[in-house]
């Protein structure tokens, strides 16, 4: 099991790499100028297959849901137009009414009446939708809005290419570090259970060993990789840093277990077996579904936007 899931990692965390690099490089405005477009396909994709997922953990627990294609086409859309920012870099920000959110905002609207409407229509035709099934394809839209909604505005931080990057690169690495530090602190040290209702293997001491996992992923984005990417703008002081280490981290923690919420109650014990060891996409995505908010409220509040 252990050796599986550090082939996974590795695997996903080497293709990771490749793709951030390939991104930066297209944001360059010698090149072409649109930071996040590799980004932003690669969260639609993502948005999109852990949706798909829920869906089928609620088929698979017997749940009535929302069809698998409407619901699909909600995401895409909502996913679609909270990237938009990126597609347009440079082009429609001064003159787009509502801002950097706005994009989303029109997006997650469009997502639930798409799926919304398709209900009634599959009610009218007599295949009997019902408030539930409906209901359960407006939450897979909504659950997936939170990663890509905060996308852009991290991505495209001071309109700056390399800024962006690496307040992109301090929320995977501390949510990431949290999830691995967590895990190993868990299996070594863990003897109080945190959430026994929701899930049994994660315990106080694995809580308090992901957040400070947290905080040395934040560390290495500031010290290692900004002064080079970002140059000294990007800089923060150390009692910021580590702010932020433990915040987003909790974050994450409280992602995770609302995943285990979903899968508990369809039964299942990962969203799908994609990736051995690992789970499904939404085991990937857990974290940051939480953290990308509460990111970017750190950003607001502490006045480092």
């Amino acid at each position: 099991m252990l050796t599986r899931r550090l082939i996974s990692a590795a695997v996903i965390i080497s293709v990771m790499i490749a793709l951030v690099t390939l991104d930066h490089w297209l944001g360059r405005p010698s090149v072409f100028g649109r930071p996040g477009i590799i980004i932003s396909l690669v969260t639609i994709f993502a948005c999109v297959v852990a949706a798909g997922e829920l869906v089928d953990m609620w088929r698979r627990g017997g749940a009535a849901s929302a069809g698998m294609v409407p619901t699909l086409l909600g995401v895409i859309v909502m996913a679609s137009g909270s990237c938009l920012p990126m597609f347009f870099f440079g082009q429609f920000q001064a003159g787009w009414p509502l801002g950097m959110f706005g994009g989303s905002a029109v997006g997650i609207t469009a997502a639930l009446v798409i799926i919304a409407v398709t209900g009634l229509l599959e009610n009218q035709t007599g295949s009997g939708a019902r408030t539930d099934g409906i209901a359960r394809g407006m939450l897979a839209a909504a659950y997936m809005y939170p990663l890509v909604a905060f996308l852009a505005p991290h991505r495209l931080l001071h309109d700056h290419n390399g800024s962006g990057l690496c307040a992109l690169l301090l929320i995977l690495a501390t949510t990431k570090m949290s999830d691995a530090c967590a895990f190993a602190f868990g299996k070594t040290l863990g003897r109080t259970r945190m959430a026994p209702r929701l899930s049994p293997n994660k315990t106080v001491e694995g809580g308090v060993g992901g957040m400070l996992g947290g905080v040395g992923g934040a560390m290495i984005v500031f010290w290692c990789v900004a002064p080079s990417v970002a140059g000294p703008g990007f800089g923060q002081s150390v009692w910021w840093i580590v702010g932020y280490g433990i915040v987003v981290s909790l974050a994450g923690v409280a992602g995770d277990l609302f995943e285990s919420l979903l899968k508990r109650d369809s039964g299942c014990k990962d969203s799908s077996a994609w990736l051995p060891g690992l789970g499904g996409v939404m085991d990937i995505v857990d974290s940051l579904v939480f953290a990308a908010p509460v990111s970017w409220l750190y950003w607001l509040v502490t006045g480092a936007l």
